[in-house]
């Protein structure tokens, strides 16, 4: 390959990766924006959880005001208290199967 070629293969690599970068933000990498009221239902039907957190989240507290969610918060605190419920039930399930060994 001469020099021509290697500098007409760098542009096309540096067009398709600054195309590709706008593929992927505009269509693949979830947005952050404020969540809407549809959206909070949703994600609070799905994991109901999630209707807790969302609340204590919104409600200002006297250390810090509260500020609209967006929504990959609202789906970060669905992700975490379904995690803390799975941890919780795993950890019931564990006592219960020792407290049964010890009878």
């Amino acid at each position: 390959m001469d020099k021509i070629d290697l500098f007409v293969l760098a542009i096309l690599v540096l067009v398709l990766t600054i195309v590709g970068g706008g593929i992927f933000n505009k269509y693949i990498m979830p947005p952050d924006h404020i969540a809407t009221d549809d959206e909070l239902l949703m994600i609070s039907r799905e994991t109901p959880c999630a209707a807790e957190e969302f609340l204590n989240a919104l409600t200002p507290s006297d250390r810090s005001n509260s500020k609209p969610l967006t929504i990959r918060d609202a789906r970060n605190l669905a992700s975490e208290c379904t995690e803390r419920d799975e941890e919780i039930n795993l950890h019931e399930k564990q006592l219960k199967t020792l407290n049964g060994i010890n009878k």
